[in-house]
């Protein structure tokens, strides 16, 4: 769920010639999945404290009053964030999303409705320590993956770009770069598994392909990121659905850098078994094949329709989908989020 709302490494060489991480093995199940849907259990995108007047009025006056997010209000919500950790993992929950909404240059705030506000190409003061409580809060409780998540909202989505914005740029990967440090030198030490979603739904969506400006920040943002960092620690960069001809030129972006990430993650809401579809065939035209492990990171909140349809893709197709990310929203329905409940027996 991009959400743009308009307001003020140890690595080896593969058989086929690219380099792809080791650590995650496609047989790698947790101990704890025992009547769950996929291999490894899931869990959700913990995207908001409350919603209040905006779950049943989605306007967007009612999103900038009352949306309240883990990364821009924790500092006033501690216990409130506490017990919705302990409701998910009551839930079988094992994964959480931590979804970072980010601006662009020139902004004063620290925070802005539900971004935070890059100072000089940093995370602000409140972010940062927003993020690393939020970090020991999950580490302490026995969740097995977190993902984080970002999110360029304004004039930090490269999909609004119209020139070539190279402050703009710089302050995005300065900012991604400070959050995966600050991440890292907490969760390093930690036994929990985590990886970083480089840039929410940048890939995939239908407008890709006539979009050069963002195909080249993705390049550039994904070379710059496996030249310092460990390439099994990220998905690159999360799928807005899978439209064919952009999921074929964003698999070529992995494929020119001559590094693939250990996994690819795709936001499925509507058409499912289109997009399902549409997977396969560009995992097989650019070689990649149809066992190359799949999250799916983002789909409607605890529906059974959508078990149906993933169910089918992995008996029918033959994709590997390893894990399930819940958003919540619930199919039908307007607006962004629907609650700030995060129910979850119909994907254990």
């Amino acid at each position: 769920m991009k959400v743009i709302i308009v307001l003020l490494t140890f690595m080896i060489v593969g058989c086929n010639g690219f380099k792809t991480s080791t650590s995650l093995s496609l047989e790698q199940d947790f101990q704890d999945i025992e009547g769950s849907l996929t291999p490894e259990r899931g869990g959700s995108n913990y995207a908001f404290i409350e919603l209040g007047r905006y779950a049943t009025n989605p306007t967007e006056e009612n999103w900038a009053a009352d949306v309240k997010t883990p990364l821009t209000h924790y500092h006033e919500y501690q216990q409130k964030v506490r017990s919705q950790l302990d409701a998910l993992i009551q839930t079988g929950q094992r994964k959480i999303a931590l979804i970072v909404w980010f601006g662009g240059p020139h902004q004063t705030c620290q925070t802005y409705a539900h971004t935070l506000c890059p100072q000089n190409g940093k995370m602000p003061a409140i972010g940062k320590q927003n993020l690393e409580n939020l970090l020991l809060d999950i580490t302490a409780r026995p969740f097995k993956e977190v993902q984080i998540r970002f999110g360029g909202q304004g004039t930090a989505d490269a999909y609004g770009w119209t020139t070539d914005p190279q402050e703009n740029i710089e302050s995005n990967i300065g900012f991604v770069f400070d959050a995966i440090d600050i991440s890292e030198a907490i969760l390093k030490t930690k036994t929990i598994q985590y990886y970083f979603d480089l840039g929410m739904e940048l890939m995939g969506q239908s407008k890709l392909p006539s979009k050069p400006l963002v195909r080249n920040y993705l390049a550039k943002v994904w070379n710059h990121y496996i030249d310092r960092y460990d390439v099994s620690k990220t998905i690159g960069f999360s799928f807005n659905h899978a439209h064919k001809d952009s999921t074929l030129a964003s698999l070529k972006i992995f494929d020119d850098s001559g590094v693939r990430p250990p996994r690819l993650a795709f936001d499925i809401y509507v058409d499912r078994k289109k997009f399902y579809n549409n997977i396969l065939l560009a995992l097989n035209q650019r070689g990649w094949g149809s066992r190359y492990p799949i999250f799916i990171q983002e789909t409607y909140r605890n529906d059974p329709l959508v078990v149906q349809d993933l169910t089918d893709a992995v008996d029918r197709l033959g994709l590997n989908i390893r894990t399930i990310m819940q958003w919540p929203l619930e199919q039908g329905s307007l607006g962004h989020a629907t609650s700030a409940e995060y129910p979850f027996y119909f994907y254990l």
